[in-house]
Order: C-alpha cells, then structure tokens, then sequence
C-alpha cells in the first residue's frame, strides 16, 4: 500500500494521470457518452493513448514553472474547454470544432442568437467571466514550487517527450497508419480522437507540397491537358452554337446564374418519413427535365464557404489542411483563378450577390481574390421580411439578380448565395402557420427542427419557381445552375437518407433556351467544368484539366500538384508568375447617392437613392445616429447643419465595418435645399 501512495504521489505519474483522465473526458463530452468514451477506449486502446500522450505534452511544459500547479490546472482546462466545445458544437452540426472555427469566432458572435437562445447566452457569458476571474484569482493564490526547480532535467523531460510524440506521428503518417486527411471529419474525430485531430487542425493548412512536385511535372501536366482535351463540342449531339464573341449579348452567348441554397436537399430522401406535401415540387420538376445528378459537397450541416471555394476555383479541398476554410488562410493573400476570372476573359461581367453580411466568412475581401467586378450584400438590399430565425428570405435575391442583369450591356455571369435555409433549426414551437407537416419523428424536439427546416426550404423551391418564371420571359439567353452547399445541421444520419451519403446533395441546369440535357454525378469541384462541357467551351486550367483528365488513374494526384503550384509553388503553370490581380471590386451594382440635405423642425434629413436599413450618415467623417426612412431618405436627430459641412453615408454591417461609401456631398445654404434630381 505504501508503494502505491508513493507510485501516485510521483509527479510525473500525476501528469500521466491527468492526461488520461482529461482525455477521457474529452472524449465523453465529444461523443455525448461516458459509455461510448469508455468503447472507444476498448475498441482503440492505441489512439486512446497516443491523444493522452498529446495532452501529456502540452500538461509537460509546467514542469518548468514556479507556479506548477497553477499551470497544468490552466492547460488541462483550456483542452476541456475545447473538449466541451466540441461537444457542443456536433449538439447543432454533423461537423466537429476545427481549429478554423476559432477564426471564425467573430462570426459567431454577431449571429450566435439566431443558434442559442437568450438565457443560454446569458450562462455562457457568465461562464467566460466565471472562468477568466477564477484564473486570475488562481494565479495570485495557486502555490509555488518551494524547492529548488531542477530545470536542465525536465527541460530534457520536456524535450523528450515532445522529440517521441512528434517521430512516432511522423512514422506512423508516413506508413499510413495514422492519416492526415479524412473523408468525413465527423467520422475522422471518432476514429482518432479529438485531440490528435484537433492538433490537425491547427499545424495543418494549405496544400502540402507534393513529394514530385518540378517544373518538368507541371509542364508534363499540361501538355497532358492539351493533348487529351476532347473536342470542344457540347455532351450531346444537339449542340449549341459556337460563337466568335461569346460575352455579346447580340450572338446569343447565355448570361449564367450560379444559385447556391442554404443547407438544400431533397427531404423526401428521408426514410421512414412522411410529408403532408412535397417540400419542394418546383426543382423535382426541373431536376427531372433539365441536366441534373448529385453534388458531392466537401461538408455536412456547415462549411458553406468550403462547398463555395471548390465550386468557384474547381479545386479540391481534400488537398487542404483538415478542416480549414481558404477564404480564411491563402485567399487572405493570394488571388486564385477561378470561374469569374475564366468569364472576365471571354468578356463576361462577374458579380457576386448574398443575402447576408459581407464580411461573413470575409467574402468582402475573399471576392476580389476571385476577380469579381461587384458584390451585393445584404447590406446594399432592402429586406423587409425575414425568418423566425433571424435569415433574410431568398425571395429578395429576385430583384437584386434582375437588377445585376440589367446593370450591364456585357453578358453578365452571377454568383448568388442563398440564406434562407441556415440553420439553427427551432427544437420549439415557433407558432408559424406550418404549411408541411411531417409524420414519422416521434422526438417532438427534432420533429419542431424537421418541419421547420422543411416549410423554410418550400419558400426557397417557391423562390426558385419564381425566379426562373421571369427569366423564362427574358429575350437573352440565360442558364441558371443550382444546387445545395450541404445536408442541414439536423443530425442526419447515413442510414436514414435513401442515398447513404450525407456528403451528396442535387443540382440542376436550367435554361430558358434548348440546352443538351445530360443527367451526370459531380463532385463540387467539377461541377463548372461539367457545364462548360454541356456549352463545349474549355477555359481555365482547373476546368481544362477535369475535362481532359477526369478519367485517369492518376486524377487526383495531379490535381494536388496543379493545386499546389498555383496556389503556393512556383506557378510554373503561368509561366513562374501568377497572372490574376485583385479586382478593383465595387459593392453593390447601384451606387449610393447623396444629392440634398436639409433641416425640418430641428432634424436633419439626408436625401439621395438607393439607402437601405444598413446606410449610416456621416458629416466630416463622423458617424451620427441614422434612422432609416426609405431609400430616398435617411434622417439625422439633433445635428445643426453648418455650411461647409461635408456629408457621407455610409453602408455599415453589423460588426460596424464600413463597406463602402457615397461621393461627398457639401453642404451649402443653396446646394442643400435644391434638389438636382437624383433624390428620386
């Protein structure tokens, strides 16, 4: 027994201890289930070790603090932190916390109402101040170390541990035995542990730089390309036209829509469930009568931006570190082709449209890396109805998409994304009148979720009818593609859908004029190249090489190569230097006027066009509380106009950054109270 007591008296046993007992926890809070951690350590003694021996690292470093104890109480709560994190986070998504969710943070901050309720935020909120206070007063009360702190030996401890840890992850990714890339990250984390995914998540970005990689393989590459392109003609013998100026709206080359819906798919895919209407009769409709097939998405129930990046670049995100969001890592810096550059060279106008905050995943900058002329966000539209949850409906997109048509006498490619159907999904009651009910759940929370879900996606399909009803009246030829970014966060699992595959969802071609109907499976990042087949068009390296490489056994490794010089190698494929500049991109497609101010009983009014809920008045360069009357007019309280004054607006989001804002307009007695008649 004494033996014992002196065994766990040890410290070095005690951090043993402590990293296995933590990871224990971990792994309960991520699978919801003391039980299942405890199967999962049965199942995978191994892995179950080797993430205690990460923790053990990071739990390692206090042994050369004075405040010892201090120290492995604050990093062995920061890894439990994490690991309630995630379980908190697979409570809404199917996908598991990332290291690019921290990115993410301000995001989620700015629409955490529209996912946890206001007493739920209230408790986290003060759990945070909870904790910062207990560390600060931890930190002034945890004892120190008395003796003498023998550091040369747990330096070496330290460094040993570390050294081992990180060679046996080297060998064993090496040998294949651990993997750095999974399929399904949900699956990824169970089989593997959070920790050493976690860990993935954070070392592991951008595309790794391909053992074989040369300027002699890319050239091999595409020479590859060219002289396995096949014939520029359409898939099917009934061929569209080639035309010598394809972006001239007088040679009949189609204006093309790209519609990307929040969180679609086709509910009647559910087992075991029925619907008292089909959720969405209008795309089955097209879906059987147009080009069609399942998308395969990078993501399940998030990752919006990931299902973005891989339909607009047509690269492949496998490539990519685990979990990692590109608009968030390379496109911070780099430009990267993609389909708006492609178009911009046959003449085309590039514009992007999202009914939500510019800088959510920061598409405000992200969109000028892709080389799009104009972006519209929900900050340059006037919504006036949005759901329980907070989303701006995707009825709202109809006259910003019809509006961008008309903004240009080139034909016009548009990038739209959708909002409406984002998640949470309500477990309550809402107490809206249900258009679908649905039978077959007998969870009453999950069936509040369901029929939730499925009454918001039947005004996305109403949407969809709609939209292509007026562009079906439209004398330009037009082509409309649209598709799901992923399976919603409902907790779908692959044994309730009837295809297996919570990675697929369905898209359509449409157009309002006799296009080749060919019913094919992509995967995201082919989908742009697949269109470009049905036209017989090829351009753009990414799309070129699907076309002409799609079949070979070596697909994907070279794909990972060409990824990886364009984006970080030497850019051999543009002859060592990367062509696409930074658009000079301008927000929104109508710009913000200010043509008159006046005062009337002691306020002052801002006249002009083309306001919105989001514009902010600012008078030498100061912003002043703004109230929005109509998209003529924008009313000031308690300014004094002064000659001279020199008068903004601004359009501002909810984070408070500022988009983008209208020419000046000075102030004068004269200039002020006359209009010159672009007010209205």
């Amino acid at each position: 027994m004494k033996k014992i007591k002196q065994i766990f008296s040890n410290l070095y046993v005690n951090y043993i201890l402590s990293a296995l007992v933590l990871n224990l926890l971990i792994e309960s809070f991520s699978r919801h289930s003391f039980f299942k951690a405890l199967l999962y350590i049965k199942d995978s003694p191994l892995m179950f070790l080797l993430n205690a021996a990460i923790i053990l690292c990071t739990l390692s470093v206090a042994l050369i603090f004075k405040r010892r104890m201090f120290a492995v109480t604050f990093i062995g709560a920061i890894w439990l932190l994490a690991g309630i994190t995630n379980g908190i986070v697979l409570g809404s998504r199917v996908t598991p916390f990332t290291a690019s969710d921290l990115k993410l943070v301000k995001y989620a901050v700015a629409i955490i109402n529209n996912y946890i309720p206001m007493y739920k935020i209230i408790l986290i909120i003060v759990g945070l101040i909870t904790f910062i206070v207990v560390t600060v007063v931890w930190w002034f009360k945890a004892p120190k170390v008395t003796e003498k702190i023998p550091y040369i030996r747990h330096v070496v401890i330290v460094a040993a541990v570390f050294f081992g840890l990180i060679n046996i992850i080297y060998i064993s990714t090496d040998t294949g035995i651990l993997p750095t890339k999974f399929g399904n990250i949900a699956q990824g984390y169970l089989d593997y542990g959070f920790p050493y995914c976690f860990s993935n998540t954070l070392l592991n970005t951008g595309i790794s730089k391909p053992s074989n990689y040369s300027t002699e393989l890319v050239d091999e590459i595409v020479e590859e390309v060219e002289t396995e392109m096949p014939v520029t003609e359409p898939e099917s013998e009934t061929a569209t036209q080639t035309q010598e100026n394809p972006a001239n709206k007088d040679e009949g080359t189609p204006n093309i829509i790209f519609i990307q819906l929040e969180s679609f798919f086709d509910p009647l895919e559910m087992k075991n469930l029925t619907f008292s209407e089909d959720p969405i009769p209008n795309f089955r409709k097209i879906y059987e009568t147009y080009s069609s097939g399942y998308l395969s998405v990078p993501s399940v129930g998030a990752g919006t931006a990931n299902t973005e990046f891989e339909i607009i670049s047509a690269m492949n995100l496998d490539f990519f570190g685990l979990g990692e969001y590109p608009y968030k890592t390379i496109l911070k810096k780099s430009t990267c082709e993609s389909i708006a550059y492609d178009l911009s060279d046959k003449g085309y106008k590039t514009h992007a449209i999202h009914n939500n905050d510019a800088t959510f995943y920061d598409r405000n900058n992200v969109f000028s890396k892709f080389g799009f002329d104009t972006f519209t966000p929900v900050e340059y539209m006037r919504i006036t109805e949005t759901t329980p949850m907070g989303w701006a409906k995707d009825k709202f997109l109809i006259p910003e998409i019809m509006q961008t048509l008309d903004s240009t006498q080139e034909r016009d490619f548009i990038y739209t994304i959708s909002v409406q159907g984002h998640g949470e999904y309500p477990s309550y009651d809402v107490g809206l009148d249900k258009k679908i009910t649905i039978d077959g759940i007998e969870d009453e929370s999950r069936k509040n979720s369901f029929e939730y879900y499925v009454n918001e996606i039947s005004e996305m399909d109403d949407f969809v009818a709609s939209l292509l009803a007026k562009l079906s009246l439209s004398e330009e030829k037009t082509i409309v593609v649209m598709y799901g970014d992923h399976l919603p966060s409902l907790s779908i699992t692959e044994d309730e859908i009837s295809n297996g595959d919570l990675f697929q969802t369905k898209y359509v071609i449409w157009s309002n004029y006799d296009m080749p109907v060919v019913h094919k499976d992509v995967e995201a990042y082919q989908l742009t190249s697949h269109l470009f087949s049905i036209l017989g068009w090829s351009d753009g390296t990414m799309i070129k090489y699907h076309q002409a490489c799609a079949n070979n056994e070596d697909y994907l490794e070279k794909m990972q190569v060409l990824e990886y010089d364009m984006l970080y190698g030497d850019h051999n494929v543009y002859d060592g230097e990367n062509p696409y500049k930074p658009s000079d991109m301008q927000m929104g497609t109508q710009p913000i006027v200010v043509s008159r101010a006046y005062e009337n009983s002691g306020e002052l009014f801002v006249a002009g066009k083309n306001f919105t809920e989001y514009s902010k008045v600012y008078i030498n360069g100061k912003e002043y509380d703004t109230e929005y009357l109509s998209q003529y007019t924008l009313k000031v309280k308690d300014y004094e106009i002064k000659n001279g004054d020199e008068i903004k607006v601004g359009q501002c989001g909810d984070d408070h950054i500022v988009l983008g804002y209208s020419e000046a307009f000075k102030y004068t007695a004269t200039t002020g109270n006359t209009t010159n008649g672009n007010d209205k």
